[in-house]
């Protein structure tokens, strides 16, 4: 089933994905857990939209890509973000579009130009 991307607000981006990782809230998260390192109780979780996971799901937190699109030109200018930029992003685990997907929309907060010596 393809999963269509929610189009980018103004602070966010579409990146298209070249690396991605799984760390331990990923892993806790798929395995059923409901919270991320101990940072609130299973009951508190669902009312911060910890569960149930929003389907369909695409896991991944961690992830480095090429900036496809921004939501707002000049927001991202103040980020220092730009189209066809390489970044590092973190996402919000709370969301359901994760780095292991060939796209994803990332908050531009989250979102780091790599070095071009990486």
């Amino acid at each position: 089933m393809p999963i269509v991307l929610p189009p980018p607000g103004p602070t966010e981006a579409v990146v298209s994905v070249v690396a991605a990782s799984l760390n331990v809230a990923d892993a806790r998260r798929l395995r059923g857990a409901a919270t991320m390192g101990g940072l609130m109780s299973d009951t508190d979780a669902p009312q911060h939209g910890m569960l149930p996971l929003p389907l369909p799901y695409i896991a991944g937190v961690d992830g480095a890509g090429i900036i496809e699109s921004v939501g707002d030109a000049d927001v991202a200018r103040r980020y220092n973000i730009h189209v066809g930029d390489r970044v590092q992003f973190h996402l919000d685990p709370c969301r359901s579009n994760g780095a292991l997907a060939e796209k994803t929309v990332v908050n531009l907060n989250s979102c780091f130009r790599l070095l071009d010596s990486v």
